[in-house]
C-alpha cells in the first residue's frame, strides 16, 4: 500500500516533495474508479458522477437519495467527499453536507489523509471553502501519516498559506505557545540540523539580506527582539516572502521627524534613478508607515508621513512637463509610473491586517490620489488626441466615392461639368485596378491617418502594463480615455466643421474609426472577477476595509468614503453603470462599445435620414438608436449637408421631431466631454493573484535593493549627527536654555515633534489642480 510521505520531508538535494507527488497520489485516487464502470449502486454512480467534467445537479441529488452510507471508504477506499475535493467540486460538498450525515473528518484508507489535508495539498481553495461553512465540524488536530496536521502543509509563500490567512485559519493551530500567528510548527524532522542545514539556512538569509547573528541591528524594544526570535522560522523563507505580520529586520526604515524632507526628496528621485520600478517608493512609504504605526505607535506620525508623501507625489506627477495647468501634455510615463505606485502602497497596506480600520483617513487619501492620477493621465492623453481628430478622422479619405461627392449647396454648372468630364475619361475600371496596384502618393502618405490616435492609445496601454498597474486600474485608466474621446468625436461632428454632417462624409469616419475598434480589439483584456468573496460581503466593499459589519449596516457610518464605487448585482449579462463596480469587469472591447454608442448611432442616423419615408420606419429607426435625443437628431437633420441627388429628410418626419423635444424639453446636444469618475478598488484575493502568482512575484514584494536602502540609512544617519552637533553647539552658546537641549535630544532619539510637520511646507496637491487644460501642440513623440 502506498502511503503518503511526510509533506516536510526533504529529498537529498534539500528541497520539499515535488508536485509530481501530487499527480501521481490524484491517478491513484483516479484509478480507484476504473473497478466501478460496471456496478449499479448508487454509491458507485455517485463517485463516478463526481469524475464528470460538467457538474449534473439534478442527477446528484436523486443518486444521493438512493445511498445509504455517505462516508463509506470500504468500496475503494476513497469517500465521497475526498472525491468531490480531487476533482475540484464545491457544489457537490455543499449538497453533502446539506444532508446532514455527512462526516467531514473520515480520512482515505490508501493514504490516510483527511478531506481538508487533500484540500490544502491540492490547492483546492473553493472547496476549502465549503469545509469551513461548517468549521466547526473539522478535526483540524488530525494528524495524518507522519505525525503532521493539515494545517502543517502551510508554508509561506504558497497560494494556500495566503489564503489561511485571509480566512483566519491561524486560530485552529492547537499549541498556541508555540505557533506564531500563522507559522505552524512542521515534525520535529524539519527541524534537524545539520551542517549542510545550515549552510542552506545561511544561504537563504543571505538571499534575504539577512544574517543568523543579526538581533543586534533590531530595535532596542525587548518585545520587538522576541518577536524577531520566534519568528526565526519565517525568516528562511525571506527569499520567497515578506512577513507582514511581523516587524522584522530589513522591513521597516528607522527615521526620525527632521529625516522626512529628506525622504520625501528621495521619493520623486527614485523615477530617475529606479526606473519603471513603481513598487520601490511604495516600499519606502510603506516601510515608514510601518515604523511608525508597529514600533512608534505614533497614530500622528503615521498619517502625516501618508499625507506627505501622497501630497509630494501627486505635485510631481501634476507639474511633470509643465503641468496640465499650463496647456502642456503631461508626462505619461511618470504619471503612470506614480499611479503603479499608489496601486503597489494601496496593496501593501491592505495586507497590513487591519490597518484600514486605524486609519481609515488614509484610504480615502489613497482612493483620493488614484482617481487624480488617472485624471491627470488622461488629460496628458487628451491633449494629445483632440488636436488630431479632424485631420485623422473628420477629414482623412480614402474612399474615392467620397471626395468627388457633389453637395447641393456647393453645386454650379461648371463644377458638374468638371465632374462629368472626369467620370468619362478616367474612371473606368482599367484605370482603377491599376490605380490600386500603386501606394498613395507621397503627399497622400504624409496626411495625418487614425493610425496616429491608436499609437497615443498604444502608449498608454503600454506604460501602464510596464509598470504592471492592476487590471482593474488599468480598465479604468483605459476606460476614461475612451469616454472622453468618443464625447469629444461627436461633439465635433455635431458641430459641423469641415460639413462632416453627410451622408458620404459619415461612411468614411465609419471606415477611420474601425482602425481604432481593430486595435481595441487586438489588445482586448478582462479583470478576472474576485474570487472567495461572496454577494454580501461585495456589496458592502470597500467599506469593510474600515468599518466593522454591524458599522456599515448601522444608521449611520462612522466614517464615509467618497468617490468609489460598490457592487451592485445586475439581472443583465452587462451593466451600462459606470457607478457600479460591475462595470468595470467587463471586457475593454465591450465597455469601448459602451462609450463610442452614440457617435456609432450617429454616424448610421447619418447614413439613413433622408431614405425614411415615414413615421413608422423613424419610429422603427429611432428605437435602435436610444443614445440620442431627438435634439440630437433634430440638429444633425438642420445641418445636414445633401448630396446633389438626395433626396431632403421629409418635412412631416421634421415635424415629429420638433414636438418630441418639445416634450422632452431637453435643448442640450453636446455630450459631457470630461467626466469625472469613481475609482473602482480591486479586492484583496485579486491583488495576490496579481502580485504572488508569477515568476517575479520575489521583485514586487515591499524590499528595498541595497543601493536605495543605502540611501536611506545615510539619511537618517547624516541627519542625526547633524542634530547631535547643534544640539552640542547650542549647550556651549546657551546653557540657560535646557528645554530647548531636552527638544533637540528627543528629536535625535527620534521622538515624534508635530510641530515640525506644521513648519514643512508640504507641496499643494494635484488635486486642487484645474484639469480641464487642452493643449494645442501636437509632440512628435506621443510617449
Amino acid at each position: 500500500m502506498n502511503l503518503l510521505s511526510d509533506p516536510w520531508s526533504t529529498s537529498k538535494d534539500g528541497n520539499v516533495q515535488q508536485d509530481s507527488e501530487n499527480e501521481s497520489r490524484v491517478k491513484t485516487v483516479v484509478d480507484t474508479l476504473l473497478g466501478l464502470k460496471e456496478s449499479e449502486e448508487a454509491w458507485s454512480k455517485l463517485a463516478l458522477l463526481i469524475s464528470d467534467d460538467y457538474d449534473d445537479e439534478r442527477q446528484f441529488r436523486e443518486l444521493l437519495a438512493q445511498t445509504q452510507d455517505l462516508n463509506d471508504t470500504a468500496q475503494t477506499g476513497v469517500s465521497l467527499l475526498i472525491y468531490c475535493v480531487v476533482f475540484d467540486k464545491p457544489l457537490y460538498i455543499e449538497i453533502l453536507h446539506n444532508t446532514r450525515k455527512l462526516d467531514a473528518n473520515v480520512p482515505d484508507k490508501i493514504f490516510g489523509c483527511s478531506p481538508l489535508t487533500w484540500c490544502i495539498r491540492l490547492n483546492r481553495q473553493q472547496c476549502c471553502v465549503e469545509l469551513l461553512n461548517f468549521a466547526d465540524e473539522l478535526n483540524f488536530g488530525y494528524e495524518n501519516p507522519g505525525g503532521f496536521t493539515a494545517l502543517d502543509l502551510l508554508i509561506p509563500g504558497n497560494a494556500m498559506y495566503e489564503f489561511a490567512k485571509q480566512h483566519e485559519l491561524f486560530r485552529f493551530i492547537k499549541n498556541d505557545e508555540n505557533a506564531h500567528d500563522g507559522l505552524f510548527n512542521a515534525p520535529a524532522s524539519t527541524f534537524a540540523t545539520s551542517d549542510v542545514d545550515h549552510t542552506l539556512d545561511q544561504i537563504d538569509l543571505q538571499t534575504a539580506g539577512l544574517n543568523i547573528n543579526q538581533d543586534d541591528l533590531f530595535t532596542n524594544d525587548e518585545d520587538s527582539k522576541q518577536t524577531y526570535k520566534d519568528s526565526s522560522f519565517a525568516s528562511s523563507f525571506q527569499s520567497q516572502s515578506f512577513d507582514f505580520e511581523h516587524v522584522l529586520p530589513n522591513q521597516f526604515i528607522e527615521f526620525a521627524d527632521y529625516d522626512i524632507p529628506r525622504l520625501l526628496d528621495l521619493l520623486v528621485s527614485l523615477p530617475n534613478k529606479k526606473p519603471h520600478k513603481t513598487c520601490i517608493p511604495a516600499a519606502i512609504i510603506f516601510q515608514c508607515i510601518r515604523f511608525a504605526d508597529k514600533v512608534r505607535q505614533s497614530t500622528s506620525l503615521v498619517e502625516s508621513v501618508a499625507h506627505l508623501s501622497l501630497t509630494k507625489i501627486l505635485s510631481s506627477a501634476a507639474s511633470s512637463s509643465g503641468g496640465v495647468l499650463n496647456n502642456q501634455s503631461g508626462d505619461i510615463i511618470l504619471q503612470s509610473y506614480w499611479l503603479s505606485s499608489l496601486n503597489f502602497l494601496f496593496y501593501y497596506l491592505y495586507r497590513q491586517e487591519g490597518f484600514f480600520k486605524r486609519y481609515p483617513s488614509i484610504l480615502q487619501e489613497l482612493i483620493d490620489g488614484m482617481r487624480s492620477l488617472i485624471l491627470e493621465l488622461n488629460s496628458s492623453i487628451h491633449s494629445r488626441i483632440e488636436p488630431l481628430i479632424e485631420p485623422t478622422l473628420l477629414e482623412h479619405t480614402t474612399i474615392a466615392q467620397v471626395k468627388e461627392t457633389l453637395y447641393k449647396k456647393d453645386w454650379n454648372l461648371f463644377k458638374k461639368r468638371k465632374h462629368r468630364s472626369t467620370k468619362s475619361t478616367s474612371r473606368d475600371s482599367y484605370d482603377e485596378t491599376l490605380a490600386m496596384l500603386y501606394p498613395p502618393s507621397l503627399d497622400e502618405q504624409m496626411k495625418p491617418s487614425p493610425l496616429k490616435i491608436v499609437q497615443i492609445f498604444g502608449a498608454l496601454s503600454y506604460v501602464l502594463d510596464l509598470h504592471q498597474v492592476h487590471p482593474l486600474i488599468a480598465q479604468q485608466c483605459l476606460s476614461v480615455a475612451v469616454k472622453w474621446f468618443s464625447a469629444k468625436l461627436f461633439n465635433k461632428i455635431m458641430d459641423n466643421k469641415k460639413k462632416s454632417l453627410s451622408r458620404a462624409h459619415a461612411v468614411q469616419i465609419r471606415l477611420n474609426l474601425s482602425v481604432i475598434q481593430d486595435w481595441i480589439k487586438n489588445h482586448n483584456f478582462k479583470a478576472p472577477l474576485p474570487t472567495l468573496i461572496d454577494d454580501f460581503m461585495w456589496r458592502r466593499f470597500p467599506y469593510t476595509l474600515v468599518l466593522d459589519l454591524s458599522d456599515i449596516d448601522g444608521p449611520a457610518k462612522p466614517f464615509e468614503l467618497r468617490n468609489v464605487t460598490f457592487y451592485s448585482p445586475e439581472d443583465e449579462k452587462h451593466t451600462e453603470n459606470m457607478e457600479n463596480s460591475l462595470f468595470y469587469y467587463q471586457s475593454f472591447y465591450h465597455i469601448s462599445q459602451i462609450h463610442m454608442e452614440p457617435c456609432m448611432q450617429l454616424l448610421q442616423w447619418l447614413q439613413v435620414a433622408t431614405s425614411l419615408e415615414d413615421e413608422e420606419s423613424l419610429g422603427s429607426t429611432l428605437s435602435i438608436l436610444n443614445k440620442l435625443s431627438p435634439a440630437q437628431l433634430l440638429k444633425s437633420v438642420e445641418k445636414y449637408r445633401y448630396d446633389s441627388d438626395e433626396q431632403k429628410f421629409r418635412s412631416p418626419l421634421k415635424k415629429k421631431l420638433i414636438a418630441m423635444c418639445k416634450e422632452t424639453s431637453s435643448t442640450n446636444t453636446r455630450l459631457a466631454e470630461k467626466t469625472l469618475c469613481s475609482l473602482t478598488l480591486p479586492t484583496i484575493t485579486e491583488l495576490i493573484e496579481m502580485y504572488t502568482q508569477r515568476d517575479d512575484a520575489q521583485d514586487l514584494l515591499p524590499l528595498l535593493p541595497m543601493d536605495v536602502q543605502d540611501d536611506v540609512d545615510e539619511i537618517h544617519e547624516q541627519n542625526a549627527k547633524q542634530q547631535q552637533l547643534q544640539a552640542e553647539s547650542g549647550n556651549m552658546e546657551d546653557t540657560n536654555e535646557p528645554d530647548q537641549d531636552e527638544t533637540n535630544s528627543s528629536r535625535i532619539e527620534g521622538e515624534t515633534d508635530d510641530e515640525l510637520f506644521k513648519e514643512l511646507n508640504a507641496p499643494s496637491s494635484a488635486a486642487q489642480r484645474p484639469l480641464w487644460a487642452i493643449n494645442s501642440d501636437i509632440e512628435a513623440n506621443p510617449w
